[in-house]
């Protein structure tokens, strides 16, 4: 084995140095080529193990092409080329670098397998970024044998196969990547605004990236947000990758910007719910973390900065209003009574007291609560006021999301022990009801994540307000 790779390297060394028009050529040893960080050194030699031949990308001209036009028409993945040490690829592609030695010839060889993991991974299960600031549990994509499925595509001749198969296959993920292949053509059209005005307007107005563009004044504006809506589907698209191998077995996502709850099993889409999030004064952080338990008739522990700056001006003004909301007041871990307090003592920065609301249907949770830990003191609750979800723009929390479907979600999640639940839930709902904990069997992972495009209930792809304004560098439109 060891004499057919010497063998074999020495023989495309000396194609490198036949080729035509190599006077022009670049003659650089591996210590002077530029320089590649193999990210993934560990699936790069797993390739090679599995592989059935020596040095596939530098004997194959064709697979070095596939590679490359793949890598060129990154965007129509939402990804980037130049995360692919492009350039590199494209100088060996056309032999604008001659590799002097067996050692530059592995490592040209390797260059191209670093390249295709990176982006094959990519494609599959996301570019690596995390789509939240906080990675409660912690998780890494990883269902997916990047090497094994590359090194098998190849010995194939299936590589020209492989994006479309490594793809999520979700009716979410398809259409909205359908949108961004008709954003990519809008934007690459180079007709003027003039010649197709009324075209342009047509197909905006279907895709409802500007719902005001409608006159022909205001198409200078939709070529403005055109490139953000490209880049805002690619987010999508990346953040739908990265939770597909949790989807595959059981997840929550929230996605903030839609106000839209989705619950998977199996692969499954089991139920979707309109949730309200976070105002913009007090936004809804995106996580991951895992519902561990479902507690019924729970307390509501009020946060502190809530009770200090909001209820206490309410309990000045009428001492009463702790009894009549069902509020307990703590004091050094003990229940003290509300009416022994000189309420008028205390401020905003001087509020020695915890605040607990009843359980029971009028407290803030409601009567259910999906217990997970996050740093930002959230969870995922019921709320009396169920109204509230016929409003379209559902931004009025102090963080926590409540949930529409929230019995529906309990009982899926418990599965064999919703019977329980439902006798628990039967009992009433009084102020003496005890908080009851439901242990889930098996932990559910849970997704806050924020994506201004997205599909809603019924499958059509959205664009939403960026209502915390984290969309970077998006244009400040007026109707």
């Amino acid at each position: 084995m060891r004499l057919l790779l010497l063998i074999t390297g020495l023989f495309i060394v000396l194609q490198a140095y036949t080729a035509p028009g190599s006077d022009k050529l670049t003659k650089l040893s591996v210590d002077t080529l530029p320089q590649h960080r193999f990210q993934q050194p560990a699936l790069v030699r797993q390739f090679y193990d599995l592989v059935n031949q020596p040095f596939p990308w530098v004997q194959q001209k064709s697979l070095q092409q596939t590679l490359v036009q793949f890598i060129h028409a990154a965007e129509r993945w939402g990804l980037k080329e130049n995360d692919y040490s492009i350039d590199l690829l494209d100088s060996l592609y056309q032999n604008a670098i001659v590799l002097q030695s067996i050692q530059d010839t592995l490592y040209a060889d390797e260059i191209f397998t670093n390249a295709a993991i990176h982006f094959f991974h990519d494609i599959a299960m996301g570019n690596g970024g995390q789509p939240v600031t906080y990675q409660g549990w912690k998780y890494i994509p990883d269902c997916l044998d990047i090497p094994g499925l590359l090194a098998l595509a190849i010995d194939n001749d299936l590589v020209e196969e492989l994006p479309d198969a490594m793809e999520p296959q979700t009716p979410d993920y398809k259409a909205i990547k359908n949108t961004l292949a008709q954003l990519l053509e809008i934007s690459h059209d180079t007709t003027t605004y003039e010649d197709r005005a009324q075209t342009l307007i047509d197909r905006l107005t279907a895709l409802s990236i500007l719902p005001y563009a409608l006159h022909k004044n205001n198409l200078a504006k939709a070529r403005q947000i055109i490139p953000v809506r490209i880049r805002e589907a690619g987010e999508a698209l990346n953040t739908i990758r990265w939770i597909r191998c949790v989807q595959k077995v059981q997840c929550i996502v929230v996605n903030i910007p839609s106000a839209t709850l989705q619950y998977y099993v199996d692969g499954n889409l089991l139920l979707q719910s309109k949730v309200i999030v976070g105002k913009r004064s007090t936004p809804t952080s995106t996580l991951s973390s895992q519902v561990n338990e479902i507690v019924l008739y729970p307390y509501w522990t009020v946060p502190s900065k809530i009770a200090s700056r909001e209820l206490l001006p309410m309990i000045k003004r009428n001492p009463s209003f702790l009894d009549e909301n069902g509020y307990q007041v703590i004091s050094a871990g003990k229940l003290i009574d509300a009416s022994m307090v000189d309420w008028k003592k205390y401020s905003s920065t001087n509020f020695p007291f915890t605040l607990r609301q009843s359980t029971g249907c009028d407290n803030s949770l409601g009567i259910i609560k999906l217990n997970f830990y996050s740093p930002y003191g959230i969870y995922l609750h019921d709320t009396p006021w169920k109204s509230l979800f016929n409003i379209s723009k559902r931004f009025m929390s102090h963080g926590c999301v409540r949930v529409e479907k929230v019995a529906d979600l309990a009982r899926l999640m418990l599965k064999a022990d919703s019977t329980a639940f439902d006798e628990v839930l039967q009992k009433g709902d009084s102020l003496n009801t005890k908080p009851t904990a439901m242990p889930l069997t098996q932990g559910v992972p849970v997704f806050i994540v924020y994506n201004t495009v997205w599909t809603d209930q019924t499958g059509i792809v959205r664009f939403y307000d960026d209502i915390y304004g984290k969309s970077l560098s998006r244009p400040g439109l007026q109707k």
